[in-house]
C-alpha cells in the first residue's frame, strides 16, 4: 500500500511540476514576442522621425513645394529611402491640405508626412507614420528661410 500510494504522488508532483514549467515557458515565450512587437514599433517610429529630419535638412520653401507639386495636392518628395547599415526605411510626402476644418492649409503652410518601416528580407515587420506641419517664413533678403514648427493639439 504505502508503495503505491508513493508511485500516485511521485506521479502528481511530476504532473503538478511539468504543469508549472509548460505555463512559465508559454508565459516568457508570450513576452518576448510582445517586447519585440514593441521594439519594431519603436525602430519603425525613429525611421519615421529620421524621414522629418532629412526633410527638415533639405531647407525647401513653401513656394518651391508648390512648384515641386505641379498642382497636386500632396506629392512624394523624398522616395523610399534606406537608412545605411539598417534595417530601417523611410518615404516623406508633403501635403497642402487639410486643416482641422477640412479645408487647404494656410499660406506658407504644409504637412510634411513620414512613413518609418522596419523590415527584413523584404519584409515589413514594423510601420509608424509621423507627420509635422511646417511653415516656412522669409527672416530677411539675406538670410534665406526658416522653418518652423507649428504647434499642434493632440
Amino acid at each position: 500500500m504505502r508503495k503505491g500510494m508513493t508511485l500516485i504522488t511521485t506521479l502528481l508532483m511530476l504532473t503538478f511540476i511539468t504543469m508549472a514549467a509548460t505555463m512559465l515557458w508559454n508565459s516568457s515565450k508570450d513576452d518576448m514576442l510582445i517586447s519585440g512587437n514593441a521594439r519594431r514599433a519603436t525602430v519603425a517610429k525613429h525611421a519615421a522621425a529620421s524621414g522629418i529630419n532629412h526633410f527638415v535638412s533639405l531647407q525647401i520653401t513653401y513656394d518651391s513645394l508648390r512648384e515641386m507639386s505641379e498642382g497636386r495636392q500632396e506629392f512624394v518628395i523624398i522616395p523610399r529611402q534606406r537608412i545605411p547599415e539598417s534595417q530601417m526605411f523611410y518615404q516623406v510626402k508633403v501635403s497642402f491640405c487639410c486643416s482641422e476644418g477640412g479645408g487647404d492649409l494656410p499660406e506658407q503652410v504644409f504637412k510634411v508626412v513620414s512613413d518609418g518601416q522596419y523590415g527584413r528580407d523584404n519584409k515589413i515587420l514594423g510601420v509608424h507614420t509621423m507627420s509635422a506641419t511646417i511653415e516656412t517664413r522669409p527672416l530677411h533678403e539675406a538670410s534665406g528661410v526658416v522653418l518652423a514648427p507649428v504647434p499642434q493639439r493632440d
